[in-house]
């Protein structure tokens, strides 16, 4: 809601909201800084350029050759040669980039967004005073917009002060309470009718006038049927803005349902990786107790090896020692009398050493038994 109250150009709440032709509105400082103003001579012989560069450009979107007049709420010219002859200042519309051709008082022509005014008088989002031709003239104080004017008093009201000091009894009550709006700056006289043609609130005096041949239609009838069009239009947007409140309270629900999803996901892992955790942690102590059973028992293998060859090389030593002092013998019938057992020993325990050795340069013993990529 406040996005439509801000002016497009200042970004600030409207102050004096003035509505271009294209229906979008302006504060009217911003449209005065807007303006720029049309070279002289190119009224008459431009008008061809001007149609061919925006056939909409002039007040009204219905192409009715009509241009913002040089008061308030006032159009001129019907002809379209007349109407660009009149041209004096132009302005683009910062909203949909169209050209507004104006007249002599340029954007200070522009009408009043009155219903612009009122939403943010009520939202309390502008803290601006009223033009001094709109304002109430017996506020004290801040001065709020009039709502009525009195024909006989020639005051203006607002309707605190109206039922303040301009109650409908006694002698007031045969006043003349002229609501304020809207009015024919050309005529002064209220509008009553309202020209389709052109889309703009008219008098009596402006049909016999300029819109002689315009579809027209009485004020109040094309305030209810537009306002029917609106409130229509509205329902559809009422039923698009439920669809897209409930689109969004799905997607809403959709991402909570991928949160409570993705935290069940996750448990899921942990859960799946402690267990996998734990089977490594088992795996790896079975494999260490197996690692050091064997180790163990390759240890117990090698002590009973070691063993077996100390107790070979102890005897083995013996003899040697035995076949050197018999090798001194110096009696000869002696010698023999145990040369032969001695050598049968000595060769015994070679061919026993011999196989040992071979046994032992088979079996490897540095080389450890557990291989992991095994187990």
């Amino acid at each position: 809601m406040e996005e439509e109250l801000r002016c497009f150009v200042c970004k600030e709440f409207y102050r004096e909201p003035v509505l271009l032709p294209c229906g979008h509105a302006l504060c009217r400082a911003c449209a005065v800084s807007l303006q720029s103003a049309v070279p002289e001579g190119d009224g008459g012989a431009g008008a061809v350029d001007y149609q061919e560069a925006d056939k909409a450009s002039v007040s009204s979107e219905t192409d009715s050759g009509v241009v913002c007049g040089s008061r308030p709420n006032s159009y001129a010219g019907t002809p379209a040669a007349s109407v660009y002859s009149s041209v004096a200042f132009s302005l683009v519309c910062p909203v949909c980039s169209k050209q507004v051709f104006l007249d002599d008082n340029g954007a200070e022509g522009l009408p009043p967004f009155r219903v612009m005014r009122t939403i943010v008088e009520r939202f309390g989002a502008s803290s601006a005073a009223p033009p001094a031709e709109e304002a109430c003239q017996m506020c004290e104080g801040e001065r709020r917009a009039a709502a009525v004017r009195c024909e006989q008093c020639s005051v203006r009201y607002c309707a605190g002060c109206r039922d303040a000091w301009h109650p409908a009894r006694g002698p007031l009550a045969q006043h003349e309470l002229r609501a304020l709006g809207t009015t024919c700056a050309e005529h002064g006289s209220p509008p009553s009718l309202y020209c389709n043609t052109c889309q703009l609130p008219i008098c009596q005096r402006c049909i016999a006038e300029r819109h002689a041949i315009h579809d027209t239609q009485p004020l109040p009838s094309a305030a209810r049927s537009q306002k029917t069009e609106l409130s229509q239009s509205l329902q559809m947007l009422s039923e698009q803005a439920k669809a897209m409140t409930e689109y969004i309270q799905a997607i809403t629900s959709t991402g909570d349902k991928i949160n409570e999803s993705n935290e069940e996901l996750e448990k899921q892992i942990d859960q799946a990786c402690s267990e996998i955790i734990h089977a490594v942690e088992r795996r790896r102590e079975d494999l260490l107790r197996s690692a050091r059973g064997t180790k163990s028992q390759a240890v117990s293998n090698m002590r009973s090896l070691k063993s077996q060859a100390g107790q070979r090389l102890r005897e083995a030593t013996a003899l040697l020692h035995f076949s050197i002092e018999a090798l001194k013998e110096s009696d000869a019938a002696a010698f023999l009398q145990s040369s032969e057992l001695t050598t049968k020993k000595v060769v015994k325990y070679g061919r026993g050493n011999s196989r040992v050795a071979r046994e032992s340069k088979a079996r490897d013993l540095m080389s450890y038994p557990i291989q992991v990529n095994k187990l």
